[in-house]
């Protein structure tokens, strides 16, 4: 009896468990991006909200030691 060698079977991996590997690693592919696409974002606008606050912080130490100097 001769097996074709697209109706072998791999023991390993049940009809349809290529697929779901692939199925698999593509939702966690999927997971990852979005994961660092939110924590790059949240990084982003604290350290656009922080470099802000520094701005605002020295401008305040300029007028006061322009009050000072004065």
């Amino acid at each position: 009896m001769h097996i074709a060698m697209s109706e072998a079977v791999n023991p390993l991996l049940p009809a349809g468990g290529l697929l779901a590997i692939i199925y698999a690693i593509a939702l966690i592919a999927i997971w990852l991006l979005l994961m660092w696409l939110i924590i790059y974002s949240a990084v982003r606008a604290a350290l656009s909200s922080h470099r802000k606050a520094m701005a605002a912080d020295v401008e305040l130490a300029r007028r006061a030691a322009d009050q000072r100097g004065a």
